[in-house]
């Protein structure tokens, strides 16, 4: 296994014990909890909401027999707002056993232990990190590995690689934000 990390933090910074171990997983490791912490009930729910969605707008010509209508994916924002109508009785019926079954399922192993692949120390310094202030892990160039540097040279960094440089950004003087965000709502205003 390669544990490949990056520590570009100063020599005064001390990092945890396990740091480099940890972080040397890298960031897309799958963390496996002694417990599931899912949430059934919300995604049932989101699942139930997504078939009729997809039932809704894959019908959506029935109603209109000259299908004037036409729908473009790309024009629709997902709305909380909108609750989509029940589906067809054989789609209601599908999705009704399916949940059925998954909840039986789910009564079954929800409450299993397995065996966490993370030690109960690598999970207290991973919450440390994530918690942590004065710290900040990324993802590196060329995905050779996380890296790991005080936020406040990151910040720095950031700034000064990019942010700060006139050809990049116009630095606005005093309050013409303000004037800047105004113009911007009135033009999505009369947009909408």
């Amino acid at each position: 296994m390669n544990l490949a990390m990056h520590n570009l933090c100063g020599s005064k910074t001390n990092l945890p014990i396990g740091t480099k171990r940890l972080l040397g997983l890298g960031l897309n490791y799958c963390i496996k909890k002694p417990y599931p912490d899912n949430n059934i009930e919300e995604t049932i729910d989101k699942f139930i909401r997504d078939v009729r969605s997809a039932h809704y707008w894959n019908n959506i010509h029935e109603d209109d027999p000259l299908n004037q209508r036409k729908y473009i994916p790309k024009l629709y924002i997902k709305s909380d707002h909108w609750e989509p109508k029940a589906a067809s009785p054989e789609v209601e019926e599908a999705v009704s056993k399916f949940v059925d079954r998954l909840t039986q399922e789910h009564h079954k192993y929800h409450k299993r232990w397995s065996k966490p692949n993370l030690t109960k120390q690598q999970f207290q310094l991973l919450k440390y990190l994530k918690n942590n202030d004065l710290l900040i892990v990324v993802p590196s160039d060329k995905n050779l590995g996380p890296v790991i540097m005080e936020r406040s040279v990151y910040i720095r960094r950031c700034l000064d690689g990019f942010l700060n440089l006139p050809t990049q950004y116009e630095r606005l003087q005093n309050n013409e934000h303000i004037r800047i965000d105004k113009k911007l709502h009135y033009t999505m205003d009369r947009f909408i």
